[in-house]
Formats: C-alpha cells, sequence, structure tokens
C-alpha cells in the first residue's frame, strides 16, 4: 500500500499542487518494474504540465519520494508543483485593498453605499445606473448624496467617489 496526500491550494492569482508522501508510506517494489517507468507530477489537460524532479534520478530515489528532500521548503515528503502558466490578477483582492484604504468620511452613516466590487455585481444591484462613460454606475439617495464607480475593461472596481447630488455628478466626472 502506498499513500501519499494531494492538495490544491490557490489564492485567486496563482495555483498550487502539494504532494505529501508520508515518511516510510511509499513501498514500491522496483525490482518488479522493467525499465522503471514512473511519472509523477501533473497535467492541466491543455499541454501544460511539470514531472518530478525524481523522474530523472536513480531508480532506489525516483520510488521512494517520501525521502526526497525539497529544496525550496526544506522538507521531506513534499513536492510543490506551480498549477498556472502566469500569474493572474487577483481582482477581489485588489478592490477589498482598495476599500480599506479609502478615508472615512464624517458625514457618511452607517445607510451609507459603496461601490460593488465587480462590473456585474453593480450592473445586477437595482440601487446603481449606468452614468458618464461606458463604464460607470452611480447611485443617489436626494437626502444624502451619492457613489459613483468606475470599472475597468475586466470589470474591476478603479475607483468610486462620494457624489454630494445628482446634479454635481457632471463636475466630479470632469476632474
Amino acid at each position: 500500500t502506498n499513500t501519499y496526500q494531494a492538495i490544491l491550494s490557490m489564492d485567486g492569482s496563482r495555483s498550487y499542487a502539494l504532494f505529501l508522501y508520508q515518511s516510510g508510506g511509499m513501498q514500491w517494489n522496483v525490482s518488479g518494474r522493467p525499465g522503471n517507468p514512473v511519472l509523477m507530477g501533473f497535467s492541466s489537460g491543455d499541454g501544460y504540465f511539470k514531472n518530478s524532479q525524481l523522474t530523472s534520478h536513480p531508480v532506489w530515489e525516483k520510488y521512494r519520494p517520501d525521502q526526497f528532500l525539497d529544496s525550496n521548503s526544506g522538507l521531506r515528503g513534499l513536492q510543490i508543483y506551480k498549477l498556472h502558466r502566469e500569474k493572474k490578477p487577483n481582482y477581489r483582492l485588489r478592490c477589498l485593498q482598495w476599500l480599506k484604504k479609502q478615508p472615512q468620511w464624517p458625514s457618511w452613516g452607517w445607510n451609507q453605499i459603496s461601490c460593488p466590487c465587480s462590473w456585474i455585481q453593480g450592473v445586477l444591484d437595482l440601487r446603481f445606473q449606468f452614468s458618464g462613460g461606458s463604464r460607470q454606475l452611480c447611485s443617489f439617495s436626494s437626502w444624502r448624496g451619492g457613489v459613483c464607480c468606475c470599472y475597468g475593461p475586466w470589470g474591476e472596481l478603479l475607483q468610486g467617489w462620494k457624489v454630494q447630488s445628482p446634479w454635481q455628478l457632471d463636475q466630479e466626472l470632469e476632474l
């Protein structure tokens, strides 16, 4: 019996597979393997793949991945594979980071509205309407002002700003 654990992990931009081999848990019988065609790694299905470093090692090492010392982590029995070809922007994280940096306006109360994190969320939110450019949405209340939001080509939130009244919108967009 041979046991290992595969963990898929993602941070919104990058994805990884971690293979954990239990110490002493890999008991392959290498004598019964003509040509020793062991292959470890992953294939994404679209032609992107990575093979384990062990496939080029001597037969007594490649059949004992639980004893292999990973040079990146310094741990035995761990192999980490990057599953992505390139890092992609994490727009949700960028939006949340942007939101956290925004100043808190004292005149805004608990009932003030903020920009949705994505264009699609804003389009589906009936409090918002199209305004100005092709990727701008605004929401107004006659007694509390409003907010306008501008989105990028992939629907990511670029910026949002407070608007005192609907008739000030053109002036603020001009700036």
